[in-house]
């Protein structure tokens, strides 16, 4: 039984080509390799794992941090994308969102 095998492979092959999607190697640690990639490319990480082992064997706190800040969790709702936020842009939990301001709006 194969693992792992992606719905499009061939939409994914050409996200690859064109450099915005990079494979893990075979026998890497995965956790590790995705961090250093985006760590390295200024980049952030679209994905779902908690990275458990990642934060379990860092060697420095800002290493943690770093991970938390630029970890990007996502859903689908039907067909619909819906990427959560990175935690360094969110507004802390129970501030009220305020409308903006318009002619309208007394102030």
């Amino acid at each position: 039984r194969q693992r792992n095998v992606a719905d499009h492979p061939e939409r994914l092959k050409a996200l690859f080509e064109r450099g915005l999607v990079q494979f893990t190697p075979s026998g890497a640690d995965d956790d590790a390799f995705i961090v250093q990639f985006a760590f390295n490319s200024d980049g952030f990480i679209v994905s779902n794992d908690n990275y458990r082992e990642f934060k379990a064997n860092a060697q420095e706190d800002w290493q943690i941090k770093w991970l938390v800040e630029r970890h990007i969790f996502y859903t689908f709702v039907g067909e619909l994308f819906i990427p959560t936020a990175p935690k360094i842009v969110r507004k802390p939990v129970g501030e009220p969102v305020k409308p903006p301001m318009t002619d309208e709006t007394p102030p």
